[in-house]
């Protein structure tokens, strides 16, 4: 995936540092080193963690929420995890072989207080398509949303992205 968002990213000019860095999130001592070395090297970043939570089991995303609240330098965390909603959906066994690649394991049923209780509140709730509407850019084609979209039509607005910040 990181080799993918690279490729197709190549020609955008970025305005701030980027890092992109892959690592089995759901192997403790990998994360902790991970987090540890990013850790020292900040005095102020973001976590973004597109497509991730709802792909981890609601223990691995624990404990990456918890380990992601303690590095110092990490101010906010964008995140989506609604996906895992889809899972009991009518249309699930469609969903399922679209989506084959990529299971749903993220079954908490509320989100927010899950979050919350690992330290992180949320700041703002921004629907990725109202922002994509608002700054007049559609989702690309074969952007999974797209069939998403047509299963879900208004609902999916409920289950977008979400942007989390430190508790005070």
């Amino acid at each position: 995936m990181i080799a993918y968002k690279e490729e197709m990213l190549s020609g955008i000019p970025l305005t701030c540092r980027l890092d992109r860095i892959a690592c089995d999130l759901t192997n403790d001592q990998a994360r902790y080193d991970l987090f540890s070395r990013l850790g020292a090297a900040s005095s102020k970043s973001l976590a973004i963690t597109e497509g991730l939570i709802g792909c981890l089991k609601n223990e691995d995303a624990g404990k990456l929420s918890r380990d992601i609240f303690r590095i110092p330098s990490v101010q906010f965390w964008i995140m989506d995890y609604s996906q895992g909603r889809f899972r009991n959906h009518r249309r699930a066994k469609d969903l399922k072989k679209v989506l084959a690649h990529a299971p749903f394991r993220f079954t908490v049923k509320d989100p927010v207080r899950f979050f919350e209780e690992n330290g992180w509140k949320v700041k703002s709730n921004i629907y990725i398509l109202d922002e994509a509407k608002r700054i007049g850019r559609g989702l690309p084609l074969m952007f999974p949303w797209n069939l998403l979209i047509r299963l879900q039509g208004r609902r999916l607005r409920e289950m977008a992205y979400k942007t989390y910040g430190r508790k005070a």
